[in-house]
């Protein structure tokens, strides 16, 4: 059994949302998991959420960073990721345009559990 990866994204942007939107149809419909295919990544998608200016998912073990960054370069958007893997307790905060990036992670207890 995988541990849970929680992912954050905030984004106004329409293309972002629209695609999140698609994989989050494609969930409710297969009742399981979903995949970025075009994305070159085989991280699946869990437990899609959209909610205003968020969008929420899951993946296993760890943060889709691949899929993101490849997701930023398609549609030349930046996008900004906080991430939360409880199970062994790593959090982070990426960044990236499609052409650089910065992963901020941190492994242990989270700023908030002090």
């Amino acid at each position: 059994m995988p541990n849970w990866c929680l992912n954050t994204i905030k984004t106004k942007s329409e293309k972002i949302h629209n695609v999140f939107h698609r994989l989050m149809l494609k969930e409710d419909r297969k009742k399981k998991g979903v995949e970025f295919k075009y994305m070159k990544s085989d991280k699946c998608f869990f437990d899609i959420y959209i909610e205003d200016d968020y969008i929420m998912f899951s993946t296993k073990w760890s943060p889709p960073l691949i899929a993101i960054h490849n997701l930023a370069k398609r549609f030349d958007e930046t996008i900004v990721m906080h991430y939360y893997e409880p199970g062994i307790g790593f959090y982070g905060t990426f960044t990236t345009d499609g052409n650089n990036q910065i992963d901020d992670g941190h492994d242990g207890l989270r700023p908030d559990d002090y």
